[in-house]
């Protein structure tokens, strides 16, 4: 075994205990206990072929799913981390939390207040066959744009996301399982792991 999964295992076990603590209480789920998920519209206006991410590929519409949740559950005007998850058909999803967009800020968790349109990112790089890339996402009411950095570079602008009507289904956002075409570094699939095997046995009924 690699030094970067046992590192990120060790890291993982101690995230495991802390990220679902809460889930001792009662009918609580430990993360993003409250949301909202709707059927929403994937729409690409600059396409990537050359980076291999099939969300990317071509330009055009897809439908997804989107949740937007608040990460504590804080009760508003409190505020709090900012969640959007977005399901691809294929069963691949891209998770984001409120963030900065600068070199080091991407990195740092930044809660906001309800309503606030400030960035949020997928908090550490994921990979495509191009290199490290950052995805990133600003909520404008109903349309959410996408942009991505490719090793720590200027962001792109290359989708939107058009949110719709509610969807009445119940759905996993998967972190360690992306859209075809990216993947997490050993080291942050050994990190997140525990923690989120440990949440879907707390919750199994929870999104």
């Amino acid at each position: 075994m690699d030094p970067a999964t046992i590192s990120g295992r060790a890291l993982g076990a101690v995230l495991a205990v802390v990220a679902n603590a809460p889930a001792v209480l009662p009918r609580r789920q430990p993360l993003h206990p409250r949301g909202r998920t709707r059927r929403a519209t994937w729409r690409v206006h600059a396409a990537w072929p050359e980076s291999g991410i099939a969300a990317f590929a071509a330009a055009g519409d897809t439908p997804v799913l989107a949740r937007t949740s608040r990460a504590v559950g804080l009760p508003e005007p409190l505020p709090d981390v900012t969640g959007l998850a977005l399901r691809f058909a294929e069963g691949g999803a891209l998770l984001f939390a409120s963030t900065g967009t600068g070199p080091c800020t991407r990195r740092l968790l930044a809660p906001r207040v309800p309503g606030a349109v400030d960035p949020l990112t997928t908090l550490l790089p994921l990979h495509c066959r191009l290199g490290a890339v950052d995805v990133g996402a600003q909520v404008r009411g109903d349309e959410v744009w996408i942009l991505t950095s490719l090793d720590g570079g200027p962001w792109v602008d290359r989708a939107r996301v058009v949110l719709g009507g509610p969807a009445d289904v119940v759905v996993r956002f998967d972190p360690l399982r992306p859209p075809v075409g990216l993947w997490w570094s050993d080291f942050w699939v050994a990190a997140r792991g525990p923690a989120y095997a440990l949440a879907r046995r707390l919750t199994p009924g929870a999104p």
